[in-house]
């Protein structure tokens, strides 16, 4: 079975942070505001895991 790529995780919780905030309304500037950081925390959290599994692989 072949693992998903790097991009495709990323882009698969990306739209999950997004859907969830949609689904629970949220629409204002502020709501915006809170996804978006959520998003780069997330991100930040997956460069540090990829860059470590990288690692290891070699």
């Amino acid at each position: 079975m072949n693992e998903p790529s790097e991009a495709t995780i990323r882009q698969a919780i990306g739209t999950a942070i997004t859907d969830a905030f949609t689904r629970a309304g949220a629409i204002n500037d502020h709501e915006a505001r809170i996804a978006f950081a959520v998003h780069s925390a997330v991100s930040k959290a997956l460069d540090g895991l990829f860059t470590r599994a990288k690692e290891t692989q070699q």
